[in-house]
């Protein structure tokens, strides 16, 4: 985390912010952003931003690391409003940093617009379309209505060291939105505070979504590829990870490190079929290629869930998940599977270093290793509608291939 400001750059108070929570510093912060000077640092203080900020091309802000910049009241009414955002989301901006600070959404009197209202307020946090190299970091985001990130169509981009926090967690309350085309990225190190927080998926890589709701309003859907993951940690988060894709492609995506407790699933792929706006009902859709998940160590925080710790219902292509543990210790759920894979279209898929007894239900031969590890192949067809479920425990290995690309046990 960063400690103290750097020496350079010019201060927002230099342009007439006053940083003691009473007055409108937005004026300031907007006159300083539009400066020429690539480097603004925000000394420690409490900011009151009483109109949206917008920040250009090749600007970084340092933040103390305690400011606070705080959305005003009623700041955010409408479709386009945002605590800060780039300035030019037709024509594109590059290089933009924000490192430091507490930004703070104001919740309570910044509510989220109704779902679908067309002109109505996101409810996101801070928003950034059409970027080329951006950075956020050692941040504190708090109390957005909505959104705490939302991104579409940046291409390099390391979002590291941010704390979530809520004392009201809403409704569709991401942490890191990813819509489409957002490509060549590093996420890491991400932490929730408070309970329940997020109170939605801690990363969603959404390459398809209903773009006429409130919160999605102006972003796109589109291939979303060339992302690490590295680093997540919450008690009681909604979803760590949801991958949404139905006609848009998502590939080449490394996961590591995903340890705590969640209210919905680990793993989201179900395409969609159960929101409130769902994308499709049908089967055999969805394309997800190269995906690597290690590391998992997870429970559940909702007792007697009928849900999946992680739900498989897109068609993967080379998808693997590697030491998945499931902390029975902390797990209040008693009846929801540990995986769950349906709605996909004819697939191999390979489960080892579990029991027998972990399944449920399965087409399929079972065969060992020389090494008399045990290792299970099945394969679901779609025209029959199969599931398989793994029941309760952990596993070594999941792998799962379109047929005609198995890689059998290589």
């Amino acid at each position: 985390m960063q400690h103290d400001l750097n020496t350079y750059g010019k201060s927002v108070i230099e342009y007439g912010a006053k940083g003691d929570g009473i007055n409108n510093d937005a004026p300031a912060f907007q006159a300083a952003f539009d400066s020429d000077c690539p480097l603004i640092t925000i000394p420690f203080g409490k900011y009151i931003i009483g109109s949206p900020l917008t920040i250009g091309s090749d600007t970084a802000i340092h933040a103390h690391r305690r400011a606070e910049i705080i959305l005003g009241d009623n700041v955010c009414t409408k479709r386009g409003d945002f605590l800060i955002t780039n300035r030019n989301h037709a024509s594109g901006n590059r290089n933009i940093t924000i490192r430091g600070g507490i930004w703070n959404g104001s919740s309570v009197t910044n509510p989220k617009s109704d779902l679908f209202d067309l002109n109505g307020y996101s409810g996101a946090l801070m928003n950034f379309i059409n970027v080329i190299n951006i950075t956020i970091s050692d941040v504190t985001l708090f109390n957005p209505s909505a959104y705490f990130t939302r991104f579409c169509k940046i291409d390099g981009f390391l979002f590291e060291n941010i704390t979530f926090t809520a004392t009201r967690p809403c409704s569709n309350n991401d942490g890191i939105h990813l819509g489409g085309y957002c490509q060549n990225g590093i996420i890491r190190n991400l932490r929730a505070s408070t309970p329940n927080t997020p109170n939605d998926d801690m990363v969603a890589m959404n390459a398809d979504d209903c773009v006429k709701r409130a919160e999605n309003l102006d972003l796109e859907c589109g291939f979303i590829q060339n992302i690490v993951i590295d680093g997540l940690y919450a008690d009681s988060c909604h979803s760590f990870i949801r991958m949404l894709s139905v006609d848009s492609e998502i590939k080449n995506i490394s996961i590591n490190n995903i340890k705590g407790g969640f209210a919905a699933m680990a793993i989201n792929m179900d395409a969609a079929r159960y929101c409130r706006t769902p994308l499709t009902d049908e089967i055999d859709v969805g394309c997800i290629k190269n995906v690597l998940v290690t590391n998992m160590d997870v429970y559940s925080t909702s007792k007697n869930s009928r849900r999946a710790f992680i739900c498989l219902e897109s068609n993967m292509e080379n998808f693997v998940i590697n030491n998945f543990k499931r902390d029975t210790g902390n797990d209040a759920s008693d009846s929801g599977d540990t995986v769950r894979i349906r709605n996909i279209g004819e697939s191999d898929i390979v489960l080892n270093g579990l029991t027998l007894c972990q399944i449920e239900s399965f087409e399929g031969v079972r065969q060992s290793t020389p090494d008399n590890t045990e290792k299970y192949r099945f394969r679901i067809k779609n025209k029959t509608g199969a599931t398989l479920s793994l029941q309760h425990g952990a596993f070594e290995r999941l792998e799962i291939n379109k047929t005609d690309n198995f890689s059998y046990f290589e």
